[in-house]
C-alpha cells in the first residue's frame, strides 16, 4: 500500500499485515456503579489490539495509558480483578467481566479480543 508523505513527496510501502494490525481495535468502558458519582459513572475508551490480546492486557494497557491503578490474581481459574482506579471489591460488590455484551464466561486473562469488540468491567452486586 502506498503512502505519500505531501511535504516530502516520498513514497513508501507499509505491508499488508502492518496495515491491518494498525487498524484493529477495541472499546474498554469501565462502569464504576454506584461506587462513583453519577457524572462520573461510565468511563470509555478506544485501544488499539492485535490477534494476541486478552481482555486483561487491553485493561492492564488502557490503565497504563491513562494513569488509572489495576490490580488482580491469579487464582485457579484465572485472574480475578480486584481493583481498578482504587475501588475494590468488597463482599457485596466486584468487578464483573462482560464481553461484547454479555458476562464473560472466562477469566479476562483467557479471553482473546479481537477488532470491533467490546470490553467492559462493571461494579457491581455479588451474585
Amino acid at each position: 500500500v502506498p503512502v505519500v508523505d505531501f511535504s516530502s513527496e516520498r513514497v513508501s510501502t507499509i505491508s499488508a499485515d502492518a496495515l491491518q494490525e494498525a487498524s484493529q481495535s477495541a472499546l474498554l468502558t469501565l462502569d464504576f456503579g454506584t461506587a462513583s458519582p453519577e457524572a462520573e459513572r461510565l468511563a470509555t475508551y478506544s485501544g488499539i489490539i492485535n490477534d494476541k490480546t486478552t481482555a486483561l492486557d487491553f485493561l492492564a494497557q488502557t490503565a497504563k495509558e491513562n494513569n488509572f491503578t489495576l490490580e488482580w490474581d491469579n487464582q485457579h481459574f484465572g485472574a480475578f480483578v480486584k481493583a481498578i482506579s482504587g475501588i475494590v471489591n468488597k463482599r457485596t460488590l466486584l468487578w464483573v467481566f462482560y464481553y461484547n455484551g454479555r458476562s464473560a464466561p472466562i477469566s479476562p486473562d483467557k479471553q482473546k479480543i479481537k477488532s470491533g469488540d467490546r470490553v467492559e468491567f462493571r461494579y457491581s452486586p455479588a451474585n
